[in-house]
């Protein structure tokens, strides 16, 4: 329950300061997205993507029964640039919690927006995963030590 007030929390002073923008700025890098396996291990997620540096950012998730944190390093200083994404994911709010390494992009259907589809997929090392779901997920033989990580969604 902490962690998702924790969460929450975050989401909430990210919406802020995203809010307190000055409109003759130049355009916002931070970007927003919602998708499968976006925001965690989660069916459906939302993820949010401060752009803190020309080359890093930070980004903070949750979804449906799980969540996200993580840094992304940009190949350049556009919004849109590819990234690798280093995170820590969960499932289920701690039946599968890993650590992951990712390569993602961005491709803009509208310009004007900024509304796209993300894409990212690497490897996630399994660090804990509960027993009963283990065998669910993995069809009762035991967990790898690394696994597909994926994610794709709309962002803007």
């Amino acid at each position: 329950m902490k962690k998702l007030v924790c969460l929450m929390a975050a989401f909430l002073f990210l919406e802020i300061s995203y809010g307190q923008e000055n409109p003759d700025s130049e355009q916002s890098r931070n970007v927003l997205a919602v998708g499968y396996q976006i925001g965690g291990y989660t069916l459906v997620g939302i993820d949010y993507e401060v752009r803190v540096h020309d080359f890093l950012g930070i980004h903070f998730g949750m979804g449906y029964t799980g969540y996200t944190a993580g840094v992304k390093i940009h190949t350049n200083e556009k919004k849109n640039s590819p990234f690798f994404n280093v995170s820590y994911k969960d499932a289920g709010f701690g039946l599968l919690k890993a650590l992951g390494l990712e390569f993602g992009g961005r491709w803009v259907f509208i310009k004007k927006s900024e509304f796209g589809l993300q894409f990212q997929i690497g490897l996630a090392k399994i660090l804990e995963i509960e027993e009963y779901f283990e065998e669910i997920l993995f069809d009762n033989k035991e967990a790898p030590p690394y696994m597909l990580s994926l994610g794709i969604g709309f962002s803007w």
